[in-house]
């Protein structure tokens, strides 16, 4: 078997088609591969229970109490693919396909017109690469209104990130620090000046300085305010 997975290895850009669904040391072997994607097919509960007494005439009078606790035990308690469902699927899924229509022509075409080539699901381009690294800065926010994060990059080389909350020094916003955050009557847009936060822009480039800045890009997770924009400018 190991043989078989150097192979796959090998030719990691090729399509293969396993069947059956091999055991769980050797789905903990293509699980460990870096270029390894999980697509999962799924149904509701009553769609599934339904197919099955279709597929199997002896359990036509199947009760679905009956049929759960098989159906569980298959999804969650098996020593095979337990470890699958939990350890992998969630962080390793790139897409589900619902597969709960009675039709199975439009399931086809689902699969169809997703594009499993695109080589952006394996290694992101720098675009994508830097808005998930904005998208991961906005996570630091301790404001408790929204959250934005920003990152400024020259020649694919990050310069600075940002992130918006209270300036250094300060309590953060999540601990009460700022009244305007903790006033939900007031809407997100508005008394931006009674704010005491830093945007996430705002903060990107404070961190860079005008210098380092000149003839960069800005990923930021949400479309910058007016006083941003004019840093920005």
């Amino acid at each position: 078997m190991n043989e078989q997975f150097i192979y796959f290895t090998k030719n990691w850009g090729k399509k293969f088609v396993m069947y059956p669904l091999p055991g769980r040391d050797e789905i903990n072997m293509i699980i460990s591969r870096f270029y390894f994607l999980v697509y999962e097919v799924d149904a509701p509960l009553l769609v599934r229970f339904d197919r099955f007494k279709l597929k199997y005439a002896k359990h036509a009078n199947e009760k679905l109490q009956q049929f759960a606790s098989i159906d569980d035990k298959i999804r969650f308690d098996s020593n095979e693919y337990s470890h699958y469902s939990h350890d992998h699927s969630e962080k390793n899924i790139k897409k589900r396909f619902d597969n709960k229509t009675s039709e199975l022509l439009n399931f086809h075409a689902d699969l169809r017109n997703h594009k499993f080539t695109n080589k952006e699901l394996v290694r992101p381009e720098f675009d994508t690469y830097f808005m998930r690294m904005a998208e991961l800065s906005s996570s630091r926010s301790n404001c408790m209104r929204t959250g934005n994060g920003a990152i400024i990059v020259k020649d694919k080389r990050i310069v600075s990130t940002g992130y918006n909350g209270t300036p250094f020094g300060l309590g953060n916003c999540n601990e009460g620090i700022c009244p305007r955050c903790l006033n939900f009557s007031v809407d997100v847009s508005d008394d931006l000046d009674k704010c005491l936060c830093l945007h996430a822009v705002e903060s990107a480039i404070l961190e860079a300085g005008r210098p380092r800045t000149l003839g960069t890009t800005l990923f930021t997770t949400k479309f910058p305010c007016q006083l941003c924009i004019k840093m920005v400018i």
